[in-house]
């Protein structure tokens, strides 16, 4: 068997700094990430969903603010 794909993970506890909803449309991703680097913050983790945090200001059921907020 050929192996095609290897990647040593960190042993440490993982840290994050900043945890943000995310629309899945990455034109802005270039520009956020300068955004996040600027503010110092290098470990994030983006909760990507369809609408991004209209789901939660406004979502159309309430289901949808509920799944968010679980992903959170």
């Amino acid at each position: 068997m050929q192996k095609v794909f290897h990647c040593d993970a960190p042993r440490e506890k993982y840290h994050c700094d900043a945890a943000f909803v995310w629309c899945f449309d990455n034109r802005f991703q270039l520009g956020f990430a300068k955004f996040l680097k600027r503010l110092g913050i290098l470990n994030s983790d983006p909760i990507k969903i369809a609408g991004g945090a209209k789901s939660l200001a406004s979502p159309d059921r309430e289901a949808d603010r509920e799944f968010v907020l679980d992903q959170i």
